[in-house]
């Protein structure tokens, strides 16, 4: 037998593996990078509703009270971001000239054990009100933060038809 008789070839390799067109995992990929982007955009583009504007405005009194640890100004602040929310969800003819009591009584609602009756939560309803300068403590302003934070996340979880 003759070895240049025999019609064979010599060693070829494939062609090279083209990145054109993708795989279909990487179109699902693509499509799904797409749909997080639109989300996100959206998301961001959407104004914040009530509550979260409210939110924020509380954070900026917060960082207003660690930078000039002025009480009546904080508490001025927090009472009319709590005012306002109370405007926005239950309207205006309602909350803008409700005070003492009934005031009183649209923060404590639902909340546990009625903190807005006692200090430091009563500096919301009559702080302003004071004639003498109001010593506050970082631990108490973080408190009152905190009970705005939480009856602003109920009003939020209830909404309009609530007793707010």
């Amino acid at each position: 037998m003759n070895p240049d008789a025999l019609p064979l070839r010599d060693i070829h390799l494939p062609a090279a593996v083209s990145w054109w067109p993708l795989a279909p995992g990487w179109w699902l990929l693509a499509a799904l990078f797409v749909i997080a982007v639109l989300i996100a955009v959206v998301r961001l583009a959407r104004p914040p509703g009530t509550v979260g504007r409210a939110r924020i405005a509380l954070r900026h009194e917060w960082v207003a009270w660690q930078r000039h640890r002025d009480a009546k100004a904080f508490i001025g602040g927090l009472s009319q971001t709590m005012r306002r929310t109370a405007i926005a969800v239950g309207g205006r003819q309602r909350w803008a000239a409700v005070t003492g009591s009934e005031w009183r009584a649209f923060l404590n609602a639902s909340m546990p054990q009625q903190p807005f009756s006692e200090h430091p939560g009563s500096l919301l309803v009559d702080g302003l009100y004071r004639a003498s300068d109001i010593a506050l403590s970082d631990a108490q302003a973080q408190t009152l933060l905190s009970l705005c934070e939480q009856r602003l996340a109920h009003i939020e979880q209830h909404g309009r038809g609530s007793k707010t």
